[in-house]
């Protein structure tokens, strides 16, 4: 599944790049400007999506935590880890981590948010990192199964992008693999997705930005 995924993730980042630089559909000119990743820096599609090899134009990041660093830590011992119940996936995190706070060319790779989150109140935490997140952010890529039934993980995020009218790329984790677009774009009740393309993405991503402009 994670070759697939790296491809479609490879080339949404290669549409977006494009796009700002011709300044296609109704997207702003960017010419060589750089972009910003956000991240929570959480096991799997989290990490995946901020990989080094993936994004192939200048760019920095921010982590969002929704606790102090060795308390979300936590979160990746072996017995709470989803991705690797026998080792954990600290060391990883703490390589993220190392690499997010380094500097490359003597410039600061990107900056390290850290919410004050209860440990006590772990989901009310989570859901309180999604909604920095999307103020943080104008375009959403979401890697999951597509359920947003439940505002819980992902589905979290995307619920705070949709009250923000910001538009969503919906990368499915379903055997499909298929690649989806939601562009809210105000409307009321929320569309449903339509099936990805570059130019559906220079549309709904350019809107945003003169939305927020404005």
């Amino acid at each position: 599944m994670l070759p697939g995924l790296r491809q479609k993730l490879g080339q949404v980042y290669r549409d977006l790049y494009r796009a700002s630089a011709d300044g296609a559909g109704d997207f702003p000119a960017r010419g060589q400007a750089g972009f910003l990743f956000v991240s929570s820096l959480a096991e799997g599609a989290d990490r995946l999506c901020i990989e080094p090899g993936l994004i192939p134009f200048e760019h920095t990041l921010t982590a969002i935590l929704p606790f102090a660093r060795a308390e979300y830590e936590k979160d990746f011992l072996p017995e709470a880890s989803v991705v690797d119940p026998v080792h954990g996936t600290v060391a990883e995190f703490r390589r993220w981590l190392t690499r997010i706070g380094g500097k490359t060319a003597g410039r600061a790779v990107g900056r390290i948010i850290e919410l004050d989150g209860s440990p006590a109140h772990r989901p009310e935490a989570y859901a309180a990192c999604s909604e920095v997140l999307a103020d943080h952010s104008d375009l959403l890529v979401a890697v999951f199964d597509g359920d947003i039934s439940t505002p819980l993980g992902t589905a979290a995020t995307v619920h705070a992008a949709l009250k923000r009218d910001m538009p969503i790329i919906l990368l499915s984790t379903a055997p499909s693999g298929e690649v989806s677009i939601l562009a809210p774009g105000g409307a009321r009740p929320v569309p449903a997705p339509v099936e990805y393309t570059k130019e559906q993405l220079a549309r709904a991503l350019g809107r945003r930005l003169k939305t927020r402009n404005r």
